[in-house]
């Protein structure tokens, strides 16, 4: 069944899937939104079982799905799972009579993007909830298309790149790459397996350590955010490889590093 409340601004229309069982629920979800002050258009469509939800994913497409976890054909968090199976990437909301905080961060967990407890709930939530989790799930794709397009440029250039993540205490000894691609592991001689494994150091003639130590230590302690020099490694095979080495820190909001990544002609 679809419902359409023609309200007016902004003019698109928001398509919500509902999925409950329960009639009289159904019926308050549809009067909440019907009740809003700060309107929209909004498209309902009301089904009362999991194959029935599943069949609409398949037909057409919904900017968000509101879900009740108890269903006649369908109970609990594998509810959600098939629900995402058919609808990747619809950002699902799940409406329940539990207020179960621990159901909630596990729900959270999987991908759900809010818990809304009925009986706690009224138009002004609903709709607010219904945007954010549009609004949360918009941003989580165009990260996860940005990585994405990140790792393709690292994994296909011909240049040796490396990222690094430090991890505590943040002390030059404790920067370990997380990520090398080939062109780096054949500069060097190593399996990619291998080559995350070992030591920076141990890669580095004994010579050029002090230095590089030293410039990591300023960016650990927030003075720089990266530098550009000569380095010289030293190959599986015992080979002295001379190169020109940048790297760059990116921070996060608060200061902390997140990630550092080398590159190395």
């Amino acid at each position: 069944m679809k419902a359409v409340f023609n309200l007016a601004v902004p003019p698109t229309c928001l398509k919500v899937l509902l999925v409950e069982d329960n009639p009289y629920e159904a019926e308050l979800i549809e009067d909440l939104l019907s009740g809003i002050s700060d309107r929209q258009q909004i498209a309902l469509t009301k089904v009362e079982r999991l194959s029935e939800a599943l069949l609409r994913l398949n037909q057409e497409t919904f900017d968000v799905i509101l879900l009740d976890l108890s269903l006649p054909d369908s109970r609990g968090i594998e509810t959600v799972a098939r629900v995402q199976e058919y609808g990747a990437n619809v950002p699902i909301v799940v409406l329940t009579g539990q207020n179960d905080e621990a159901l909630a961060l596990r729900l959270i967990s999987v991908g759900v993007q809010d818990y809304l407890v009925k009986r706690k709930i009224d138009g002004e939530l609903l709709m607010r909830s219904l945007r954010y989790a549009i609004e949360r799930q918009n941003s989580q794709d165009a990260l996860r298309k940005s990585e994405e397009k990140y790792r393709s440029v690292v994994e296909n250039s011909l240049i040796g790149i490396a990222i690094i993540a430090p991890i505590e205490p943040a002390i030059p000894e404790n920067c370990n790459w997380i990520e090398v691609n080939d062109a780096l592991c054949h500069l060097l001689g190593y399996e990619r397996d291998e080559l995350i494994q070992k030591n920076r150091l141990e890669l580095t003639h004994p010579e050029d350590c002090s230095n590089n130590i030293e410039q990591l230590s300023q960016i650990l302690a927030g003075t720089s955010d990266g530098y550009i020099s000569d380095k010289r490694w030293l190959r599986k095979d015992g080979e002295i490889v001379y190169t020109r080495v940048s790297l760059h820190c990116i921070r996060r909001r608060d200061g902390s590093i997140d990630r550092m990544i080398k590159v190395v002609l």
